[in-house]
């Protein structure tokens, strides 16, 4: 019985030390790495016309890029002519008005800076078609998808994260968000607006640096137990 509980203690040192090692190769992110993301959805809207979107806000903090991915999944006729959303901390952000050629429909060129949205107030940061007479064509039409990105500059830029971008909220209308898109030319006969606040869908994962030190040390747990327990396999049992 003493023989067995050595073995199943060495399979379990073993065992444990592979897999924090595997886990942390096959997705669990450190800290501080180079790019995050999170997804949202659409959640309050002050006319609620039934308009909805999805999408994804990715950071890149070593590039200090910020990429928007916003889907119109309105199931009837409805066009997203801007967003806005604040930043944690100080850094600022500015819009690449660049057409994404992989984004049929939709001309992100046409969109500019813009920070006021009634009755939000004043955001860190978002878009606006420039010119709303072509909105239908110009705009996010439902059932497109537009990607926009922005230039992070300024102090902290570079500690940010994807979460840092949908955390701050802002409030008016008797709604509060942290995320925050127009919508226009909502309806078969395209007369009626709204405004709708986005919401993240599931946090990210909290993830737990491991020094240099811990991960020779996981190293050698695994192999002094994985070694171990085959040691013990091999010897005859009395």
């Amino acid at each position: 019985m003493r023989n067995g509980n050595r073995i199943n203690s060495a399979w379990v040192l073993g065992a444990a030390a592979a897999a924090a090692l595997l886990g942390f190769a096959s997705g669990a992110r450190p800290a501080g790495a180079a790019v995050t993301s999170v997804e949202f959805t659409s959640g309050d809207s002050i006319e609620n016309t039934g308009v909805t979107f999805d999408g994804t806000i990715s950071y890149d903090s070593v590039s200090k890029l910020l990429s928007v991915d916003l889907a119109n999944t309105s199931s009837f006729q409805s066009v997203i002519t801007g967003f806005f959303f604040n930043i944690a901390g100080s850094a600022t952000a500015d819009y690449n008005a660049a057409d994404d050629a992989a984004t049929a429909g939709v001309d992100e060129s046409a969109f500019a800076n813009n920070l006021t949205l009634s009755p939000f107030g004043t955001w860190d940061a978002g878009v606006l078609l420039q010119n709303l007479s072509q909105q239908q064509v110009r705009g996010i039409d439902e059932g497109e998808a537009g990607r926009f990105t922005f230039d992070l500059t300024g102090a902290g830029a570079g500690d940010l994260a994807a979460i840092d971008f949908i955390t701050d909220e802002n409030s008016g209308g008797g709604l509060s968000g942290a995320f925050a898109v127009r919508y226009q030319s909502v309806g078969d006969n395209a007369e009626m607006s709204d405004k709708v606040l986005g919401v993240v869908i599931t946090p990210p994962p909290t993830a737990i640096p491991l020094p240099p030190a811990a991960w020779a040390g996981l190293a050698t747990m695994g192999m002094i137990g994985l070694g171990h327990l085959r040691g013990r396999l091999r010897r005859p049992q009395a």
